[in-house]
Formats: C-alpha cells, sequence, structure tokens
C-alpha cells in the first residue's frame, strides 16, 4: 500500500492536526500495524541470522517523568489481612518520556 505524502494524510474534522487517524480506514484500529502482512513478515524472518531475541520495551516505571505535564505512572499495592494482594496501576497510554539522565537506568543488553 503506497501512502501518501505528510500534507496529503487525511484529516477529519474532529481529528488532531498532524494525525493520521483515516489512513486505514474509519473502523481501523491497527494503524501502521497494518503494513505487518504474512508475505512482510514471511520475508523479514529471512533476515534472522542466530536467533537471539532482544527485548525493546522499557519497564513501565521508566520515565523519569511524563511530558506536557501529564499523569506519571501509579502503582498501588493493596494489601489485605489474608495472605494475598491486589495491583493497581494506572497508566496514561499517551505519555512521552525524557530519558533519565544519570547512568542508572542504562540497560546493558547480554
Amino acid at each position: 500500500m503506497a501512502r501518501p505524502l505528510f500534507e496529503k494524510l487525511p484529516l477529519g474534522r474532529a481529528d488532531p492536526p498532524f494525525s493520521a487517524w483515516g489512513l486505514y480506514g474509519t473502523d481501523d484500529e491497527l494503524g501502521t500495524l497494518n503494513l505487518l502482512t504474512p508475505e512482510v513478515v514471511a520475508e523479514a524472518s529471512k533476515e534472522i541470522k542466530t536467533g537471539m531475541r532482544v527485548g525493546l520495551d522499557l519497564p513501565l516505571n521508566f520515565l523519569k517523568r511524563p511530558s506536557h505535564d501529564r499523569q506519571p505512572l501509579k502503582h498501588n499495592i493493596i494489601k489485605y489481612a489474608r495472605p494475598n494482594h491486589d495491583d493497581s496501576i494506572e497508566l496514561n497510554t499517551q505519555v512521552s518520556f525524557f530519558l533519565a539522565e544519570d547512568n542508572k537506568t542504562r540497560t546493558r543488553l547480554r
């Protein structure tokens, strides 16, 4: 699928500026994941040489501080009198982050 130039992206009246929400249809929930067709994934698998996997996700509490005055992650452990606990997690899914300024949070690949 050929994608339009940035200035030609479909923009609905209620869409925020610079979004591309209508690019894959009004009911789409995958966005650019639509590009990962079985054929594309099969072709990409030919690049595998060793089978070693590297996780690219960050811990939920990695953020030093969220940008744009957004709420940080809130993780509460709810303790009960009986021998079990619950977790309550409040997470803003639109958070961008500033990387920590020290070396303590750097992750080394092993």
